[in-house]
Formats: C-alpha cells, structure tokens, sequence
C-alpha cells in the first residue's frame, strides 16, 4: 500500500469518526432537548443541550401548547362582517373561546369579569393631506403594549383617566409599528380603532401609518409575534385570518397610509 493511499484511509477514517460524533451529539440533543413555556404555558423556545452545559435555543412560532391558562387575557375579538350588515365575533379569554354574532354597531365581551365594549362600525380614514392642526401628538413602536398606551393617552391630555377622547380638534398621529412583540395587538389596535371613531366626532383624528410590523401582520409573518398571541389567534381560526379583508380590523389597517 502505498503512502498516499495509506493517508487518504487514515483520512477516510477520521472522516467517519467526526461524522458518528456529531451524530451522537445529535442524537442526545434531541432526546434530552426540553420545551420552554411562556408562564401560561404556550411553548416559546425550543432547548437543545449542548457540551459543558450550554443550550442553543430555536424559537418556536406555531403557537402550540399543553395547556394553557392565561388569567385575564382577552385576545380579539375577531369579528367578521358579512355584506349584509351582519357580524360574527370570536375570542379567546384565559383558556376558553367565545363567540357572539348579531347587527349592532356595538357589543360587549365579558372575559375574567370585565366587561368591554367593542364598536363594529367603520372607523373614519383621516386626508392624507391637510392643514396643521393646533395640536399634535405623535406616537411610535407601541408593538402591543397596552399598558404603555394606557397610561401615555391620559398623561399627554389626549384621554381623560376614563380612556374618552379628550383632545378635542387636535390629531394624534400613530406612526407605526404598534403591532408584534408584546402580547396585546389585538386590544391595542381596537383602542386606537375607537378612538379614531371618538377623535373624528370631536372634529379631531387619528393617524395610524402602517409600519414594516404592520405589513408583516396583513401578510401573515408572525416571527415577530408574541408566542401567546399565536397560540390564541390559532384559537380564533389562524393568525392570517385573524387579520382578514373581512375583519373589522383587516379592514380598517388595510385602509392606512403605509410609512
């Protein structure tokens, strides 16, 4: 035998052995690889072991579970109109899905012992182009976060401490993406929904600008989404279809200028 063929065995062998062991490595990954779970038990990321007790983490964005209870969230309602005035609402609150249909321009969801109000009716879609208004305040990267956009309406005087429009003539401009990333994208996007209706009767408006996280909804890429809200979402029927033409909020976003 000679030297470069004894080289290009020794080669071969070596070859081998490196592919067995990155085998065997993962093989005991996957068998020892663990689900992380959010706090109300949707599945977030999935660990894998590796040498010197490290892990490397995928995230997992189909919204699955074991179980799941989430006390007091509420995601949607999704509510579908029909081309005779009729809606069909669904929800998900906590752990369990309702639903709710009829011709009222509004409705009430009752989830963890709190009732909230939805209104079904179109929500005016202010000129792109105008005169400056006496007031104007701006608001970005709100990326599901209620709690922020509670507290920052009434501190700027554009809500009273009850959430009611109180800002009179003035605008206040949205500019994108208040979606993705924070669990609460549906109750974000109806409180700015309602407040479109109330600033417009007020002779004021409400700007919402479609950001990249916007579209990235309306297109059905949720790899940015909340783990907690796919999961409830492909409650409701799917993530995409949550946000559908037919929607009241598909609609209305469908209807924004796009920054």
């Amino acid at each position: 035998m000679t030297t470069r063929m004894r080289a290009c065995k020794r080669t071969l062998w070596l070859l081998f052995a490196l592919i067995a062991a990155v085998l065997a490595l993962l093989i005991y990954s996957i068998t020892s690889a663990r689900i992380e779970r959010t706090e109300s038990g949707v599945h977030r990321r999935l660990l894998l072991p590796l040498a010197g007790g490290r892990e490397v983490a995928f995230p997992i964005y189909s919204g699955t579970a074991d179980r799941v209870l989430a006390p007091g969230y509420l995601e949607g309602p999704v509510v579908r109109m029909s081309t005779d005035g009729a809606w069909k609402a669904k929800w998900f609150c906590e752990d369990d899905v309702g639903t709710a249909s009829g011709r009222s321009t509004t409705f009430v969801v009752d989830c963890a012992g709190r009732q909230q109000h939805f209104s079904v009716a179109s929500a005016p879609v202010p000129a792109s182009n105008g005169p400056m208004p006496a007031a104007v305040t701006v608001l970005s990267d709100l990326e599901g976060n209620l709690e922020f956009l509670t507290a920052a309406l009434p501190s700027l005087k554009v809500t009273d401490q009850a959430g009611n429009w109180s800002y009179g003539k003035g605008h206040l401009v949205i500019l994108g993406d208040s979606v993705d990333r924070g669990r609460d994208v549906s109750a974000v996007l109806w409180r700015l929904h309602a407040l479109a209706i109330e600033a417009h009767r007020a002779g004021g408006a409400v700007h919402f600008v479609l950001g990249n996280h916007e579209q990235y909804l309306l297109r059905g890429n949720n790899s940015r989404a909340n783990p907690e809200t796919i999961y409830a979402l492909n409650q409701l029927g799917g993530y995409t279809k949550a946000f559908a033409n037919d929607t009241v909020l598909g609609r209305w976003l469908r209807a924004q200028p796009v920054m």
